[in-house]
């Protein structure tokens, strides 16, 4: 199926990390990331290692930590922090690195039904199927290919593909697909946890 009219979308290969657009990667966040309270909390620094800019003008940076106990080797958690605001979302992980998965979905008064995930670095595009207003419509969705230096800092040791997709308000998330050579790589219900 194609996109319905003036869906958002980046067609073509994934992005890169890119610091000459303003990409601190490797630093601090240039926005505050939310609060965590204790007894969880950041036992690393946190690290830029990515960013995108969503299909409505919003610009993310993509904040990797670890997050536990003191004490604990704790988790590995990508935050999405809205430049300039420092609203967030979190805690991605790199379930799905080998394939694809959906880890968090998340929608509010104003703001887009968005959900984020991880693929297998090989994926080339990541396509997210829905339904909307009784029509199945699909959309490729922000993806970055993470392999910088600061992930082994985190102690993830392989790279990945992190996706974001801001769907219509009232869509139903069906599939999502990673995808590379015109083929399906990898694809899985577009609900976390099934």
């Amino acid at each position: 199926l194609p996109p319905p009219p003036g869906a958002p979308s980046q067609p073509g290969p994934l992005g890169d990390p890119d610091p000459a657009r303003d990409c601190p990667v490797g630093q601090s966040p240039t926005s505050p990331s939310p609060r965590i309270d204790e007894p969880v909390r950041p036992l690393t620094d946190k690290l830029v290692l990515g960013c995108t800019t969503t299909p409505n003008g919003q610009r993310i940076e993509l904040v990797g930590y670890r997050i536990g106990t003191p004490g604990d080797r704790g988790a590995f958690c990508i935050d999405l922090v809205r430049v300039p605001e420092g609203l967030a979302s979190g805690c991605g992980t790199t379930r799905g690195a080998d394939g694809i998965a959906v880890h968090s979905f998340s929608f509010g008064v104003g703001l887009p039904r968005r959900l984020t995930g991880a693929a297998t670095p090989r994926a080339r595009t990541i396509r997210f199927h829905y339904r909307h207003r009784g029509k199945a419509s699909w959309q490729h969705t922000n993806a970055i290919r993470l392999d910088s230096p600061s992930l082994v800092r985190l102690g993830v040791r392989r790279r990945f593909v992190y996706w974001i997709a801001d769907l219509p308000d009232g869509a139903q998330p069906l599939r999502v697909e990673a995808r590379a050579g015109g083929k399906v790589l990898a694809s899985a219900p577009g609900r976390p946890g099934r």
